[in-house]
């Protein structure tokens, strides 16, 4: 983001609401920017202090539709006017949608409103979206522990904690149990180590947290509830050391995954902790930095003596001003930003977000407009962006398939990922890290390839190289038996 963006309103509650409605990845870095080169590059974990190796991901792994989750919707309590199924896009997890909130659910005490989160669930489900994270954000004004919350408009927004702890359990209560088994995750809280959104410690997070784990637990066993997600700030390690730390009673840890925010950051337009800024060019954060961001986390939870899943509930590139209106550069960051994250293991990525907006953008969810956050459905003239065309090809080349192990980088910085394809051909995913045209040699079992926008494979030549470009192609072992994945959307 841009300095001015940074700025937010006086008091707590502007701060929260322009938190709430533009999230921002604040970070600090500590030393020379790291480039995206070679994805076992060393940092600086604030858990472990001192450089260590990036850790190894799952060796091999299915992916499952859940893991491509998107954010729909986010900006109010509005139901969404369109959904990605009715553009031929497909996604298996909804991310936060703000209408469900605690604070527009229970504007007067113990008067639940539930219509707006009721048509987004029966929406999503008969969209075909197979898993719902459900994100803890605010308080209702009468549950505001800070006497100078007076609310933002008309939005009844204030920040964490509660007042009560009694009255924040009954609206879990009444939350799970409206939604058991429609509503597959609860997050405990968005963005939590930063004070506009959680004023009190990670620990006191923590022991919300264990006392909602039994709530939610005791309804719906098969729920999953995972931590608070924390940016990318420079408390970002030591404020998850500390909560998992506070998490973990005895040998009980209240929490089955790990969340956090996986935006792009770059230190010249804010501070980024060690090993995740693209200060080179924004499309590096769609590499090493990003594998650095599941590193400290690892490498925290391993501090703490804690082994849980991750989870992505919401990234992207930021403000469209970060990457530009390019849509190969888009198009290149979105697929990437999910290949890697497939590699690492990340059980659910959310993109933030389909129509999304930001800003003075907010309302139109413009994707061309340089405060609009990341969208690549533009919801005024009712047109995909060519970022959906890649990710709807992103999604058909993973799902079903089984990654083989972590994405690399050679010398060259040439990026390769492996993987087995549904009906166990062997594939491969190869793109250029230094964002420009080049020419790769494949191993002679793969015969064809498919790029991102193409609706067919091209053959390839015995010996011959490809070339290869920002945006990642499949290479194939094989002749396909199965038709190509059908591509939506615009065209480049």
């Amino acid at each position: 983001m841009q300095a001015d963006d940074l700025r937010r309103p006086a008091g707590l509650l502007g701060a929260l609401l322009m938190a709430v409605l533009c999230p921002t990845v604040a970070a600090r870095k500590h030393g020379s920017t790291l480039q995206a080169r070679h994805p076992k590059a060393t940092e600086q974990a604030d858990a472990g202090g001192g450089a260590s190796q990036v850790p190894a991901a799952e060796s091999r792994h299915m992916i499952p539709p859940e893991f491509f989750g998107m954010t729909v919707g986010a900006t109010g309590p509005r139901t969404p006017d369109s959904w990605p199924a009715a553009h031929g896009i497909t996604v298996g997890t909804l991310g936060k949608t703000m209408g469900g909130l605690w604070p527009f659910v229970e504007r007067r005490p113990g008067n639940y409103n539930w219509t707006p989160l009721d048509n987004v669930v029966t929406q999503a489900r008969a969209s075909g979206i197979k898993s719902i994270v459900y994100t803890f954000l605010g308080v209702p004004l009468f549950e505001g522990s800070d006497p100078r919350c007076a609310g933002f408009g008309n939005r009844p927004f204030c920040g964490g904690p509660p007042k009560s702890q009694e009255n924040f359990l009954r609206f879990v209560t009444a939350l799970v149990t409206r939604y058991k088994g429609r509503i597959n995750s609860y997050e405990m809280w968005n963005e939590a180590n930063r004070p506009q959104m959680w004023s009190a410690s990670a620990a006191d997070l923590a022991q919300l947290q264990q006392a909602a784990y039994r709530a939610i637990k005791s309804i719906d066993p098969q729920a999953k509830v995972l931590t608070a997600s924390p940016v990318l700030g420079p408390n970002f390690a030591s404020w998850i050391k500390e909560y998992l730390q506070n998490v973990k009673s005895g040998g009980t840890v209240s929490a089955d995954g790990v969340s956090w925010h996986g935006y792009h950051c770059a230190d010249r337009q804010v501070t980024c902790f060690q090993g995740t800024s693209c200060d080179h060019d924004p499309l590096d954060c769609a590499g090493t930095p990003l594998l650095n961001q599941i590193a400290t986390i690892r490498q925290t939870e391993r501090a703490v003596g804690v082994d849980l899943p991750l989870f992505d509930t919401e990234g992207g590139w930021q403000q469209n001003r970060v990457i530009g209106n390019d849509p190969r550069r888009q198009a290149a960051y979105i697929s990437r930003w999910y290949i890697i994250q497939a590699s690492e293991g990340v059980v659910t990525a959310i993109w933030y977000g389909w129509g999304t907006g930001g800003g003075p953008d907010r309302a139109s969810g413009c994707p061309t407009c340089p405060n609009g956050w990341g969208a690549i459905f533009d919801a005024a003239s009712g047109q995909l962006m060519p970022a959906a065309t890649a990710y709807e090809t992103t999604y058909h080349w993973l799902v079903g398939s089984t990654m083989d192990g972590p994405c690399s980088a050679d010398a060259q910085n040439v990026w390769t990922c492996g993987l087995t394809l549904r009906g166990g051909r062997p594939a491969m995913i190869v793109w250029n890290g230094n964002e420009t045209t080049g020419s790769y040699k494949p191993a002679q079992q793969f015969v064809q390839y498919e790029t991102l926008d193409s609706h067919a494979t091209t053959p390839i030549s015995p010996g011959a190289p490809v070339t290869i470009s920002a945006e990642p192609i499949l290479l194939e072992a094989g002749n396909r038996a199965e038709s190509s994945p059908k591509k939506t959307g615009a065209s480049y």
